[in-house]
């Protein structure tokens, strides 16, 4: 899962923030619904469609 999250990196549908990359879509979509709740960055609701998208 981790190969498919960075290649959506570079291919610029997902953006990463944080200090590190989440392993897997569920971690990933619960460290960014913290970060929409706690700072309503743009590309954090972007990251969370993602994980809706092709969760």
């Amino acid at each position: 899962m981790k190969e498919k999250i960075d290649q959506a990196i570079k291919n610029a549908e997902i953006f990463f923030l944080g200090n590190k990359l989440p392993d897997d879509f569920y971690s990933a979509f619960i460290e960014w619904s913290r970060i929409t709740e706690e700072t309503d960055e743009p590309k954090a609701f972007y990251n969370l469609d993602y994980c809706y998208k092709n969760g």
